[in-house]
């Protein structure tokens, strides 16, 4: 993000899921980001795995990992 070789215009999530292991938190969801990379506007369709532990009283991610959804047959994004 910090070389500014893509912006993002929104990133919208769908239903997440979140489960609490004491400092320990791990999230699982759809994620829809718009995006514009080497000069081409993107619309993607992710689904992501985030884990965030509390430090200090404040969450912080330590993971992230992500894989784009297909796209259903015949659709363009």
């Amino acid at each position: 993000m910090k070389s500014g070789r893509r912006k993002y215009y929104s990133i919208t999530p769908g239903e997440i899921q979140v489960r609490v292991y004491g400092e320990t938190a791990v999230l699982i969801g759809p994620v829809e980001m718009k995006l514009n990379a080497g000069g081409r506007d993107l619309t993607l369709q992710i689904r992501f795995t985030s884990v965030c532990v509390q430090q200090g009283g404040k969450w912080r991610m330590v993971a992230w990992q992500s894989k784009a959804i297909p796209a259903p047959a015949g659709g363009n994004r």
